[in-house]
């Protein structure tokens, strides 16, 4: 099975960024996620596209930025939404409501 350079490419990027998430560096997390998520956007990765988003949300979320943590989730349940992925759409959702009740 031949695999795509760029979804490689872009899954190294997002666990980079989670790397550096769990290291505590969230400027350098959210680098590598953004990355990602600009060459996810290109190559029309939708799985992808929704962890991004989630990460992102997250970071923002321990940022104490809750504005941008919402706008994110929300982004990433459009897309799920969009390609009635259940699992995923569950899982941001999850996420966000975990937000409103911290």
């Amino acid at each position: 099975e031949k695999v795509d350079n760029k979804t490689v490419y872009a899954s190294t990027l997002f666990n980079i960024g989670k790397l550096y998430r769990i290291q505590g560096d969230y400027n350098e997390s959210i680098k590598y996620y953004n990355q990602s998520l600009e060459l996810r956007k290109r190559i029309l990765d939708s799985m992808g596209l929704i962890n991004c988003y989630r990460e992102i949300g997250l970071i923002l979320n321990d940022q104490n930025d809750h504005k941008l943590a919402l706008e994110s989730f929300e982004k990433g349940i459009e897309i799920a939404r969009s390609y009635n992925n259940i699992p995923k759409l569950l899982e941001v959702c999850t996420k966000q409501a975990e937000l409103y009740l911290a």
